[in-house]
């Protein structure tokens, strides 16, 4: 009993605040204290997280006590798709790390982190997801936290790293583009502009002109044609597999194209002698 009463007065003293730029040293500390500095650096964290589309200080939580930072805690919302028009919001969450001192002492009982969960369910969060080892699951995750194991299978899983990578990409894709004979004389005069926006990463404009092809974050003149597609199509390897997800994306409303007459007048001005 003054072992519970003991581990209650410690956990007393826990508070969560949302992620700060002064807390990033400490967070990245208690993150490679507890899964070791092969985890990853300042600029790793920032990718996965900070960097990430969409990204919320309040996806970050930070637990404190006596104003040091004792644990963290890190969640992204999601739109998961579950089938045509049935859509429901969920997180998926990951490195959860307490500093040595404040492991078992049930802080995953405690009431900043109940409330937490509760703060989930206020953005409209009715599901949560994360990725784990067999051993933690069966250590904490299900006896401690509560979580149950789903069966998933995936084919094949894919993930453009950044939205800088997603632009090489496009970028690529606009050189081959430009080796075409047409496209080289669509753009003798001025430039190609592809306003291309692919759900999950920022958009971009794709330019083609004269001396090559180059994305931007930011529109730098009124787009030819502005495109909206699905991440599965800018990552398929064939032709053949572009072709199958661009049908099943027309017809499935997921691919959406817009200024089409403005485009079709600058092919019909081009093919005039």
């Amino acid at each position: 009993m003054p072992h519970d009463s003991a581990k209650k007065s410690k956990l007393s003293s826990v508070e969560t605040r949302a992620y700060t730029i002064d807390s990033e040293p400490e967070v990245l500390a208690i993150l490679q204290g507890a899964f070791g500095p092969a985890w990853g650096d300042q600029a790793f964290w920032r990718w996965k997280h900070l960097h990430r589309p969409g990204f919320s200080p309040q996806d970050v939580r930070v637990y404190r006590s006596a104003d040091k930072v004792i644990g963290c805690w890190h969640m992204a919302a999601r739109t998961l798709h579950l089938g045509r028009e049935l859509e429901i919001a969920a997180s998926v969450e990951g490195d959860y790390a307490m500093h040595p001192e404040w492991r078992g002492v049930g802080m995953g009982r405690d009431p900043a982190t109940v409330r937490e969960a509760r703060a989930l369910a206020e953005r409209g969060i009715v599901a949560r997801f994360a990725f784990t080892s067999s051993l933690l699951y069966e250590r904490i995750y299900r006896p401690k936290l509560g979580y149950r194991r789903i069966s998933a299978a995936t084919a094949l899983y894919r993930k453009l790293i950044s939205d800088k990578a997603l632009r090489e990409r496009l970028q690529s894709a606009g050189e081959r583009l430009r080796s075409r004979r047409f496209i080289l004389k669509l753009t003798r005069d001025r430039p190609l502009v592809l306003e291309i926006e692919v759900r999950g990463f920022h958009g971009c404009a794709l330019i083609v002109d004269a001396e090559g092809a180059r994305c931007t974050s930011a529109l730098e003149t009124e787009p030819d044609l502005a495109v909206r597609v699905p991440y599965v199509l800018i990552a398929a390897r064939t032709p053949a597999a572009a072709a199958g997800v661009m049908l099943r994306a027309l017809f499935g409303g997921e691919l959406q194209v817009r200024y089409v007459a403005r485009f079709t007048r600058r092919i019909l001005s081009a093919l005039v002698p």
